[in-house]
């Protein structure tokens, strides 16, 4: 298995399959365990999606009922920073910027190139790069 690590959604397939079969033999049952196949998203280039997923996933364990904060889940990016660990404060960090509109670093690198690629100079690049960046903190 650990060959098809490489490709995510094979890995998912056969560790969910894999993990049924032994559940269900240990178990004595039949049938699937998840509702639904393994499905990705991408969220690359795109703060908005990214600040959404964020969200949902630090916002699970109170919609479990496991704590009544977020804060109160180490397990979770936002309860991580909270609790001080310097990764999830520098992840946080990125992710309350980005809701202010200001875009990280690789999201700037995304616009570059897209705008390298559309045949502009470098000084209308740069140019173009301020506009937006003053339409969105504006």
């Amino acid at each position: 298995m650990v060959e098809r690590m490489g490709d995510l959604p094979e890995f998912m397939r056969v560790l969910k399959q894999t993990f049924t079969c032994w559940y269900n033999a240990k178990e004595g049952r039949k049938g699937t365990l998840w509702d639904a196949r393994y499905r990705s998203v991408v969220v690359e280039g795109n703060p908005l999606a990214l600040l959404s997923v964020a969200a949902y996933i630090d916002l699970n364990p109170v919609r479990a009922g496991l704590v009544v904060d977020p804060v109160e889940s180490v397990w979770s990016g936002y309860g991580s920073a909270c609790g001080g660990d310097s990764a999830s404060r520098k992840g946080l960090t990125c992710w309350v910027r980005c809701s202010r509109g200001i875009l990280p670093d690789s999201a700037v690198s995304v616009r570059r190139k897209q705008l390298l690629e559309s045949d502009k100079g470098c000084k209308e690049v740069g140019e173009a790069l301020r506009e937006e960046q003053q339409v969105r903190t504006a």
